[in-house]
C-alpha cells in the first residue's frame, strides 16, 4: 500500500518538538522548554521585539493556567497541567501562532475553574485568545442529531 506524502507541517512537528515521553506517566513540560520550542519553530519572526511579545503572552498564559489548575488531578492521576502542556507542544510543533498557543494553555480554565470567565481572559490576554478559548469550550458542548445538522 502506498501512503500519501507526509505534509510539511507534520514533518516540522515530528522533527522540532520535544522528545515524546514514553513512560506511563508524562510530566508537565517546563515553561522554558515550551518557549525554546516556540522560538525554534518560528524562525520567520525576524524581530526580537516581536518574538519577545509572543513569548511574553505564552509565559503569562502558562502561569495563569498553572495557578488555576494547581490543585487539579486528571482521572489518570496526572496533574492537569500535563494535558495543557502536551496540547501546547502539539500546537507549537504545528507552528501555530502565540495567540493559539496561549489559548491552548488556557483552553480548559473557563470550563473547569468556576471563577474564571471569558471576560477575564479577554482582559488578561486579549479578545483573540478569549475568542479561541470560548470557541473550544462551545465545540465540546455541541451535539448533532443527524448529518444534515
Amino acid at each position: 500500500m502506498v501512503h500519501p506524502p507526509i505534509p510539511q507541517f507534520c514533518k516540522i512537528a515530528m522533527t522540532t518538538t520535544a522528545p515524546v515521553n514514553t513512560s506511563s506517566k508524562t510530566s508537565v513540560v517546563p515553561l522554558q522548554t515550551l518557549l525554546e520550542q516556540y522560538a525554534i519553530t518560528h524562525p520567520e519572526i525576524e524581530s526580537d521585539k516581536d518574538l519577545d511579545i509572543d513569548l511574553d503572552l505564552i509565559e503569562r498564559a502558562y502561569h495563569f493556567s498553572e495557578f488555576h489548575h494547581s490543585d487539579q488531578i486528571r482521572m489518570s492521576g496526572e496533574p492537569y497541567m500535563v494535558h495543557c502542556t502536551q496540547v501546547v507542544l502539539t500546537l507549537i510543533g504545528l507552528q501555530l501562532d502565540a495567540v493559539t498557543v496561549a489559548a491552548g494553555l488556557l483552553h480548559d480554565v473557563v470550563e473547569d475553574i468556576e471563577p474564571v470567565t471569558i471576560d477575564q481572559l479577554a482582559r488578561e490576554f486579549g479578545d483573540d485568545v478569549a475568542g479561541l478559548v470560548d470557541g473550544v469550550t462551545k465545540i465540546t458542548s455541541l451535539s448533532f442529531q443527524n448529518r444534515e445538522d
